[in-house]
């Protein structure tokens, strides 16, 4: 398993978009971060700026987090609805929804293809 940890100035405003939004359920509970799970092993960690560690939230952001979907399509339409995620294209394009959370994290959501079968993949939400 891996978790990916994401420091935010706002953590319960960046959480609200990482459940409500995107559908994520929360497993773990701290006073400076929240797990979430992304998929069956890996797991996004979001941490409020300057706890735990105490790495700071920057506003330019090192890292793209990826999810991978049989239908990029409605999460585009879905996702063109929520004014906490921020659309960097006003139509699909190539099947990625790319965009950013609250504290500008960019997010790409990907349809994929197995490469030896055309056929997409299986992906649970």
């Amino acid at each position: 398993a891996s978790v990916y940890w994401l420091y935010h100035k706002d953590r319960m405003r960046t959480a609200d978009f990482y459940q409500n939004v995107m559908g994520l359920k929360r497993l773990v509970v701290q006073s400076f971060a929240d797990i979430y799970t992304s998929s069956r092993t890996g797991y996004i960690g979001l941490v409020t700026s300057g706890k735990g560690p105490s790495i700071f939230a920057t506003d330019q952001k090192a890292i793209d987090v990826g999810f991978i979907t049989s239908d990029a399509q409605t999460w585009f339409e879905f996702l063109k609805t929520q004014p906490s995620f921020k659309l960097e294209t006003e139509k699909l394009s190539d099947e990625i929804v790319i965009g950013t959370d609250p504290e500008n994290y960019s997010i790409e959501i990907i349809e994929l293809y197995y490469a030896s079968n055309p056929t997409k993949i299986s992906v649970e939400k």
